[in-house]
């Protein structure tokens, strides 16, 4: 059968991890699914970029219905993420308990701009090694808010 330019099936890319259920909602609506089932190495590193694209739709969401949508993906993300992993949701909960004793929560709501440290400081190390994450600024003011 031929179709002209606007009766053509239109495809679409999505390269990505789904919920379970997605495929069938998608087939039940008239879509043609294009799937497969990940091997244990890919699915590992599908959830990891699957949580960080549900942190950003948090981070787009913009009424607190929307964040309490987003926040309940990434959540199951990151419970996926455990299982694949072989840690229960108690161990990821135990483990924030104790980081939040040692390093505290974000209720304080504290914006660090920057650091300076000696040139020979323990830590100077972890720091050049990320330098997309920590870039060097030489001869700036660093208690300021407009960095």
């Amino acid at each position: 059968m031929k179709h002209n330019f606007f009766s053509r099936p239109r495809k679409f890319r999505l390269d990505k991890l789904v919920r379970d259920k997605i495929p069938l909602i998608l087939r039940s609506q008239g879509i043609t699914v294009f799937d497969h089932t990940l091997d244990t190495k890919a699915w590992s590193q599908s959830l990891k970029n699957k949580l960080l694209e549900e942190a950003n739709e948090v981070q787009q969401a913009q009424t607190a219905q929307a964040v309490l949508e987003e926040l309940a993906d990434v959540l199951e993300t990151i419970i996926a993420v455990g299982q694949a992993y072989n840690l229960s949701f108690d161990a990821i909960e135990t483990a924030r308990i104790q980081k939040r004793e040692e390093k505290g929560g974000f209720e304080n709501r504290i914006y660090i701009h920057g650091i300076e440290m000696a040139s020979n400081h323990p830590q100077l190390g972890y720091y050049l090694a990320r330098p997309e994450d920590y870039p060097e600024v030489p001869e700036v003011d660093l208690t300021s808010r407009n960095l």
